[in-house]
């Protein structure tokens, strides 16, 4: 096992506070202190997750576990729920309370593939094709198409194959690690892509 270099991260600041409480099911559950700091709790705990998950990848890359949920947690693949109606209820269409951010495995491709042993590719002929690979194939959510909801991109320059489908997942996190860091910066930096959506 070896670990990773860490990499700082800095999340991107999504508004957690609300202007006013609104009216909802969990008004009779809680205070209008308490649901108007709802989000920012939620923001805080789900940051606190992340920053967990980053430490144990980091630490030991090779788990399959440590890398199956840096993968689905990260803010590379973030993304915000329809906005349909959102001005009604009093909420920002971008908000902690419209992120989605645990469905990164949603925007990886991990397929089988027959493949020649000998050159690590399909041959035209069946028959030497006797070996599985799994091969793998991902880019991040982008936010200046859709308003955020969820538009992904295809990152050419980290595609590649595995021979187990656990090693297509450690591959794909350990990818994610050296071409994007621990958030959205690189997003941003590769795709221009905003720092966060505009509102439709």
């Amino acid at each position: 096992m070896c670990a990773l270099k860490a990499k700082k991260w800095d999340l991107p600041e999504i508004p957690a506070k609300m202007r006013k409480p609104k009216q909802s099911s969990l008004s009779s559950l809680m205070t209008a202190d308490e649901e108007k700091r709802l989000y920012e709790d939620l923001q805080r705990y789900r940051e606190e997750d992340w920053w967990k998950r980053v430490k144990a990848f980091e630490a030991n890359p090779d788990s399959v576990y440590n890398a199956y949920w840096y993968v689905a947690l990260h803010p590379m693949f973030y993304s915000f729920k329809p906005w349909k109606n959102h001005k009604s209820r009093g909420v920002p269409a971008v908000h902690e309370q419209h992120l989605v951010h645990e469905q990164g495995w949603d925007y990886v491709r991990i397929t089988p593939h027959m493949v020649n042993p000998k050159t690590r590719s399909i041959s035209d002929d069946p028959h030497l094709n006797t070996k599985i690979e799994w091969w793998y194939e991902f880019g991040p959510t982008l936010w200046d198409n859709n308003y955020g909801q969820g538009c992904s991109g295809m990152d050419h320059k980290l595609m590649g194959g595995a021979r187990t489908y656990d090693e297509a997942i450690v591959k794909v996190a350990k990818a994610i690690h050296r071409g994007y860091g621990n958030d959205r910066k690189q997003v941003v930096k590769k795709w221009n892509d905003p720092v966060l959506p505009t509102e439709g």
